[in-house]
């Protein structure tokens, strides 16, 4: 955290327009415009009175009701900018009063906002949370994002504060999902960080290393020196949370360095007493006492309590290590009254584990006991694992020593509870994703790195102690013998990728030969049977007539030659969707896509296919809401239609129906295709674009077919970026639903792959 005059700065920037100069608020200019640059003037009282007299004097309508909320919230801005806060908050009220007269809820959004504001420089943080929510409410209904996911983060912020981490969870990701969809990427880190902070206190250090480092990307981007000394800080505490104390010192350096180019009080007092925390750890109590102190000098500067109560704690616990029990108790005292005037659950469930603690250093048994059950009530209302973990295993030890066994024990079982809750946290896993740069930008490798080098580290330091050869020897073996180890695994995982990659390929091979076989034996099947059989129906009825022309009547001339002619038909439209299917299998349909009226095409798509209904006596019925004009490649959605039509004929008895439907809206054509038939069960539908499956099936009159032109369908559908449904039972008919874009969106794709850029 920074001082507070800096947060209500940081804050109050969003508020102001972007603008390279101040313009003169009386020429060319809206009225927000107007208060965007009277709020440019906060740091200069006689130039911003005087800019806010000139408003005045020349605004045309100073009696409207935006007129007055605007200008009495700028003034309590001002107020909030200096620190007046109840100067500020009275501007508010007045300024709320005139805003909630016309539902002017841009301006509400930004008063309960600065409401906030006002509640946490008086710390009142209970009342803060309450008008941030208003805020949330009244940005909501505005187009006004960037204030809504600020409002939400300081929700969460103040809940974070109070210890509530899962109500501060779900404001920092409200607000993170807000904040991803604006141009601000440096806010939105912030929030990233904070939804990290809180996995970090419930000890889920994998969550928590994932959204401190993309937290920490985007910081380092933007070249925001301050987050990123903090975010850093941050990672350090999960090395040493892990043990990797040494690491984590090295990262509390790298801090320094970033904290040094935008220099805060509190950015260092958090670095120092994360430096503290690191010795404390390794019982340098000397060390820890140094940064201790050091930590408390830099958040007392800041004028910030929850930094002085951790160092004041990190004190304490400093003075108990070296079993100064008195200086130690006093404190933590002084910690749990700083907590208290905060009402910081977590600092305050902390003291009284430390008081606990002390009490049971005294021999004061039932004092011990009631710390720690009022430190396990609260850790319990925050979820903190850690906290529970510790507090069980001081309560299971005091219980002990009493000789309440079976106290003990379950007190004991608890610790282990929780002890099991961080273990299965698995955080080795997750360590190996964190890579981030400090100067080389790629300073962190992945995990199993890091423990080598521990390992060197600690091999290296132990030959100094010993100046023996033969361990020198043993160090040059040793690290030959991991070299050979790390070429061997380098040259197995290389193997191993290499083998992954001829496996992907072959499934793919193996996956398009098993098409392309598919397809092959459909197409053998087809000239087969469903090109032969008429072949052979036209060679026998032309040499009957050859034979016997002289014998027959008229009459069966004619039948002969009807049927004649309907073979001819039936096997030109086989081989026109032969045809098409192998353009379509082949890559080579070209689209041209083209103006077309959607009247036109059902007409021109049920002329082609009029004679087979009117054999049946089945009625063709357009039934169009409108004609609409659209663009698509017209020969190939005719072709969907009139297939579509057709196998609707063929599977509709005599003196059936068929409908062809119209409609459209401002995305789709919708053509829907719905007869009376014979309809199909769920397991057919399922089967009719599937080439492997799809077999021919004879019509209402014996009517043949291949299925092929439904085949067609489907990839014509495809093509035309379009969709198909289909509706059916059995013994009620069958309804086919195309959606076409209503738009020039279709894309036109004549090539068999493309490749991003």
């Amino acid at each position: 955290m920074k001082k507070l005059g800096i947060i209500y700065l940081v804050l109050i920037s969003f508020m102001i327009s972007a603008c390279s100069q101040e313009p003169d608020p009386t020429i060319n200019s809206t009225l927000d415009e107007k208060f965007a640059n009277l709020q440019n003037s906060y740091s200069d009282s006689a130039n911003f009175h005087n800019s806010k007299a000139k408003l005045i004097g020349n605004e045309p309508n100073p009696n409207a009701n935006r007129f007055k909320a605007q200008l009495k919230y700028v003034e309590g801005e001002y107020f909030l900018h200096n620190s007046e806060f109840s100067a500020a908050k009275q501007k508010l009220d007045s300024a709320l009063i005139f805003a909630n007269q016309d539902n002017e809820f841009d301006i509400i959004g930004e008063i309960y906002y600065s409401k906030a504001g006002c509640e946490r420089g008086l710390n009142n943080n209970s009342q803060a949370i309450i008008f941030y929510k208003n805020s949330v409410t009244n940005f909501s209904k505005t187009e006004n994002k960037i204030k809504l996911g600020l409002a939400l983060n300081g929700v969460g912020y103040l809940y974070w504060e109070f210890a509530r981490f899962d109500s501060a969870l779900v404001y920092f990701e409200k607000s993170a999902e807000v904040k991803s969809k604006l141009p601000d990427l440096d806010s939105y880190a912030t929030t990233l960080n904070n939804i990290g902070t809180v996995h970090y206190h419930w000890a889920g250090y994998d969550k928590a290393l994932d959204y401190f480092t993309r937290s920490l990307e985007i910081k380092k981007l933007f070249a925001e020196h301050d987050g990123t000394a903090l975010i850093m800080a941050n990672v350090g505490l999960i090395y040493k949370e892990t043990g990797q104390y040494n690491k984590a010192l090295e990262t509390f350096n790298e801090c320094l360095l970033y904290a040094a180019k935008e220099p805060y009080n509190t950015t260092y007092g958090y670095i120092y007493h994360n430096f503290a925390s690191v010795y404390l750890a390794q019982v340098k109590i000397d060390s820890a006492k140094y940064y201790f102190n050091k930590s408390f000098h830099e958040y007392d500067l800041a004028e910030n309590d929850p930094g002085k109560i951790i160092a004041t704690m990190g004190l304490g616990e400093c003075f108990l290590q070296q079993g100064d029990i008195e200086t130690a108790e006093s404190h933590f005292r002084t910690m749990l009254d700083l907590a208290g005037k905060t009402n910081n659950s977590l600092r305050i469930a902390e003291a009284y584990k430390l008081l606990g603690t002390i009490e049971a250093e005294k021999n004061n048994t039932s004092g011990a006991q009631l710390y720690f059950t009022k430190s396990i009530e609260i850790g319990k209302s925050i979820n903190k694992v850690e906290l529970l973990m510790d507090n069980y295993f001081l309560l299971s030890t005091l219980l002990e020593k009493e000789e309440k066994i079976g106290s003990a024990f379950n007190a004991f079982k608890e610790y282990e509870k929780y002890k099991e809750i961080i273990r299965n946290k698995n955080v080795d896993r997750e360590m190996a994703k964190l890579q981030y740069s400090i100067e080389s930008e790629k300073l962190l490798n992945t995990i199993e790195t890091q423990k080598y080098e521990n390992e060197k580290q600690s091999i290296f330091l132990y030959g100094l102690t010993s100046f023996s050869i033969i361990l020198m020897g043993l160090i040059y073996a040793l690290f030959r013998a991991t070299s050979r180890m790390r070429l061997q695994n380098k040259s197995l995982a290389n193997n191993y990728i290499l083998i992954e990659n001829q496996k992907e390929k072959l499934e793919k091979l193996n996956y398009e030969l098993k098409e392309a076989n598919i397809t092959k034996d459909k197409f053998f099947s087809i000239i087969a049977h469903d090109l032969k059989s008429p072949f052979q129906i036209l060679l026998s009825n032309s040499e009957f007539i050859l034979e016997d022309l002289k014998e027959i009547q008229n009459e069966e001339i004619l039948l002969l030659a009807e049927g004649i002619h309907e073979t001819a038909r039936n096997t030109y439209k086989l081989l026109d969707n032969l045809l098409q299917w192998a353009f379509v299998q082949k890559g080579k349909v070209v689209m041209k896509i083209e103006q077309i009226s959607s009247g036109e095409l059902v007409a021109d798509s049920i002329s082609s296919v009029k004679g087979s209904a009117d054999k049946k006596n089945i009625s063709l019925n357009t039934i169009a809401e409108t004609d609409c004009n659209f663009k698509t490649d017209k020969n190939m959605l005719e072709f969907v239609l009139r297939n579509l039509i057709s196998n609707s004929i063929k599977f509709t008895p005599v003196n059936g129906h068929v409908d062809i439907i119209i409609k459209s809206d401002s995305d789709f054509v919708v053509f829907k295709i719905r007869d009376n038939g014979i309809g199909m069960n769920e397991q057919k539908i399922s089967e009719l674009f599937d080439l492997s499956k799809t077999s021919s099936q004879p019509g209402t009159q014996n009517e043949a077919g291949t299925g092929l032109g439904l085949i067609i369908v489907k990839e014509f559908m495809d093509k035309l970026n379009g969709n198909i449904e289909i509706q059916s039972k059995e013994g009620h008919g069958t309804t086919f639903t195309l959606q076409i874009p209503n738009q020039s969106t279709i894309i036109l794709d004549n090539t068999l792959n493309s490749i991003p850029a």
